[in-house]
């Protein structure tokens, strides 16, 4: 770690507090996507995949006809999510300030920089794309299948490396107002110097709500009809959106100690 990286522990310890005295309003914000999500995707028929080794054609045919009716609440629910994510970002943000604000502000900050958030979303997902598809493209035209074993794990380990540069580009679009290709490398500059640090923290929030998902998936056992299988959902929701906020904390916190010692007038 260098000297300019915040220890590791007070980005811990801020996040852990802000999120622990905030924590109702900051609930609310993700609860108001996750509980409606959680009943329309609960009351959806489960979908049957094939279980034969080799399925036939006819087998991929129910299974798509099963999953079919997923389509539009999967899409609608990614969008939604990474909507709340970046209002949750916004009052982490003001709450590390010092001022405490609402799910109302967190959403309409969102919404006055929606444009920006969605291009820079994109703007990942094709960066992740052209990696994989410089990757993988020349040995599939050469039918180098023998590559498969080398370039897996580099597909992999470079998606890791821009996913951790780009780990503080919600933070940075929702706080300094950057359009995609300035959030992109306001990021990748408040990382560069952190990129371990920025990387455990990844790691421990991915294993917390891992831990935490683990546990709401238990009383979900056993729902047999609607009102049980729904009541379960939304004790299992809860659950895990208390522990879905915890990464945004960290980064956030994160965020906020690197753009102190790295300004935007000076990036």
């Amino acid at each position: 770690m260098t000297s300019a990286s915040p220890p590791l522990s007070d980005v811990i310890r801020i996040a852990t507090q802000t999120l622990v005295e905030h924590l109702t309003p900051l609930a609310t914000a993700a609860a108001v996507v996750v509980f409606p999500m959680t009943l329309w995707e609960g009351a959806l028929p489960p979908p049957s995949l094939p279980t034969t080794p080799t399925p036939t054609a006819a087998d991929l045919a129910r299974a798509a006809r099963a999953l079919s009716p997923w389509v539009l609440p999967a899409a609608v629910d990614a969008v939604a999510s990474f909507l709340m994510g970046a209002a949750v970002v916004w009052m982490l943000a003001e709450a590390m300030a010092g001022r405490a604000t609402g799910p109302w502000e967190g959403y309409r900050a969102v919404f006055g920089r929606l444009g920006k958030l969605v291009s820079a979303g994109l703007a990942q997902l094709l960066a992740l794309a052209v990696v994989a598809v410089v990757l993988v493209l020349p040995g599939a035209l050469l039918g180098a299948g023998a590559l498969l074993p080398v370039v897996v794990p580099l597909l992999l380990a470079l998606s890791l490396v821009l996913s951790v540069y780009f780990a503080l580009v919600t933070q940075v679009v929702m706080r300094e107002d950057l359009g995609f290709v300035a959030a992109l490398r306001r990021s990748a500059r408040l990382v560069s110097g952190a990129f371990w640090p920025t990387l455990a923290l990844m790691l421990i929030g991915a294993v917390v709500t891992a831990l935490f998902g683990t546990l709401s998936g238990l009383p979900a056992a056993g729902g047999v009809t609607f009102v049980t299988r729904a009541l379960s959902e939304l004790i299992a929701a809860a659950v895990s959106v208390t522990a879905g906020l915890y990464p945004a904390a960290l980064l956030t916190a994160l965020y906020r100690a690197r753009a102190a010692e790295r300004p935007l007038h000076a990036a």
